[in-house]
């Protein structure tokens, strides 16, 4: 997946995308990914019909773990993820004012 990681940096920020659709797993490796994120996470993914949306929704969380691990200089697995009431994804920790990010995820 490494390979497939884009990211793009300018005066506003920082942008990562990862093409889901071009990310073509083996059963093993995709459970390997699956397998780095929380485990109400992992229940959420697995739960979609399409592969495409669970694909979209692991690579979303592994993207938002790797940014934070990045920035702070802690490993991903003390990255805490959550979502508000509205859904949307949220870092529980390491805990920032709300003001300094934004957490957005789309296809």
């Amino acid at each position: 997946m490494q390979r497939d990681l884009v990211e793009s940096v300018n005066k506003f920020g920082s942008k990562w995308a990862i093409n889901a659709e071009k990310w073509k797993p083996d059963k093993e490796e995709f459970e390997f990914y699956v397998n780095q994120v929380q485990p109400d996470e992992q229940a959420r993914i697995k739960k979609f019909r399409f592969e495409i949306d669970r694909k979209r929704a692991l690579c979303g969380r592994l993207l938002i773990r790797h940014l934070v691990s990045l920035l702070f200089s802690i490993p991903s697995g003390e990255v805490k993820l959550g979502r508000t009431e509205k859904k949307k994804p949220i870092l529980l920790s390491p805990q920032l004012p709300r003001d300094r990010y934004v957490i957005s995820c789309f296809s």
